[in-house]
C-alpha cells in the first residue's frame, strides 16, 4: 500500500523528463516551463509521502474491513439455504434467497410477515371458540329447548341454540374487551413518556409498548365485530378507530415526529379507560351465574377460613363438613335441575 504512495514523486519525475525530451516545434506549449513545474510538483510531495501512504492504508484497510463485514453477513444468510438448492440455483435464484435473508420491513411493506400477530389472532380466536363451544352446549340447548316446547309448542333446537348463543358472545366479547383494554393501560403506563412529549425523551421502548397497546385494541374490536350485534354505529366506530389508527401510523413512520406518539397515547385512553363499562356487561351477560356461583364460592372460601377457628370442637367440624356438602350440593341442584333453563338463557 505505501509503495503506491511513494511512486508518486517518480512518476511526477518521469513524466516531467518525458515532456523535456520532446521536440519544441510539437507543441504550442512550453514544455521547459511544464517540466520545471512538474519537478516542483515531485520535491513537494516528497515530504508528504508518510501522511499520504497512512491515509491510503487506513483507507484500504477500512474498506477491507466493510467487505469482510459484509461477506460474514452474506456467509450467514447463505448458510441458512439448504446446500441443494444452492448448488442448484441461478445466480437469479441465489440473489433473490439473499435479498429474502436481508431484507429489512418498514410499514408499507404489505406482504412482510407476521408470524406473531397472526399467532395471536389465531390463539383469541381458538379460546373464543372453544368458550362458546363450554358455554353453549348440549345440555343448555336441550334445556332451552325443553322451555320453549312448554311455552309455544314449537320444539326447535336451533332457534333455542341461537337463543343461547346470543348472550354467549355477548359476554365473552366484553369479557375480551375488559382483558385487552387492561393490558393496553398497563402498557401505556409501562411507557408513560409518551404522555410528557416534548417534555421527556423518547425511548424505543415506549413506541414498542404503544404499538402492542394498539394491536392489542384492535383484536378486541375485531371480537366486536364477530361476536357483537352488527348495529351500524357500531360498525363505523370500530371501523373508524381503525383507519385513524393505522393511518397515524403510517404518517408517524413517515414524518418521524414524536407529536403523533402523543396524540396516540392520549386518544387511546378513551378505549383503554373503559375497564367499568366492559366489567358491567360482563356481569350483565352472565348474571344469573354470578348471583348463583359467586355466593357459593365465597362461601365455601369462608368456610375454609372458619376451619382454624372451630375445628378443635367436635360440633365445629361437624358443621363444616355439613355446610360444605349442602352448598355444593345445593349449588348444583340449582344450576342443573331447579333451574327450567341454563342459566346463559335469562
Amino acid at each position: 500500500m505505501a509503495q503506491t504512495a511513494e511512486g508518486v514523486p517518480a512518476a511526477v519525475e518521469a513524466l516531467s523528463s518525458a515532456l523535456a525530451g520532446l521536440p519544441t516545434n510539437l507543441s504550442g506549449t512550453n514544455l521547459t516551463l511544464l517540466s520545471s513545474l512538474l519537478s516542483d510538483l515531485a520535491d513537494t510531495l516528497t515530504p508528504l509521502l508518510p501522511t499520504l501512504a497512512a491515509a491510503q492504508r487506513e483507507t484500504l484497510l477500512t474498506n477491507a474491513t466493510f467487505l469482510a463485514a459484509q461477506l460474514d453477513q452474506l456467509g450467514e444468510v447463505t448458510s441458512q439455504i439448504p446446500l441443494s438448492d444452492v448448488e442448484g440455483a441461478s445466480p437469479a435464484d441465489l440473489q433473490a434467497m439473499v435479498l429474502m435473508g436481508t431484507t429489512r420491513y418498514d410499514v408499507f411493506t404489505f406482504w412482510a410477515p407476521d408470524i406473531w400477530g397472526i399467532t395471536w389472532l389465531f390463539g383469541v380466536a381458538a379460546l373464543l371458540k372453544a368458550a362458546v363451544v363450554i358455554l353453549v352446549n348440549r345440555m343448555a340447548v336441550r334445556r332451552a329447548t325443553l322451555k320453549a316446547s312448554r311455552n309455544t309448542g314449537v320444539d326447535d333446537a336451533e332457534a333455542s341454540r341461537a337463543a343461547i348463543m346470543k348472550p354467549a358472545k355477548a359476554a365473552l366479547g366484553h369479557l375480551l374487551n375488559l382483558v385487552v383494554s387492561i393490558i393496553a393501560i398497563i402498557l401505556q403506563l409501562v411507557g408513560w413518556r409518551l404522555f410528557v412529549i416534548p417534555g421527556t425523551a423518547i425511548r424505543m421502548n415506549d413506541f414498542r409498548c404503544q404499538m402492542a397497546a394498539i394491536k392489542a385494541l384492535l383484536v378486541g374490536y375485531g371480537a366486536d365485530l364477530l361476536f357483537g350485534d352488527l348495529r351500524p354505529e357500531i360498525f363505523l366506530h370500530h371501523f373508524m378507530t381503525f383507519i385513524l389508527l393505522f393511518v397515524g401510523q403510517l404518517a408517524a413512520f413517515q414524518t418521524k415526529s414524536p407529536k403523533f406518539f402523543r396524540f396516540a397515547q392520549w386518544i387511546l385512553l378513551q378505549a383503554t379507560l373503559e375497564q367499568s363499562t366492559y366489567a358491567a356487561m360482563v356481569a350483565y351477560h352472565l348474571s344469573n351465574y354470578l348471583r348463583k356461583v359467586v355466593p357459593a364460592a365465597f362461601a365455601l372460601a369462608w368456610l375454609g377460613l372458619m376451619w382454624n377457628d372451630i375445628a378443635s370442637v367436635s360440633w365445629g367440624r361437624a358443621w363444616i363438613g355439613v355446610c360444605t356438602s349442602f352448598v355444593t350440593l345445593l349449588l348444583i341442584l340449582q344450576v342443573k335441575f331447579c333451574d327450567d333453563i341454563f342459566p346463559l338463557t335469562a
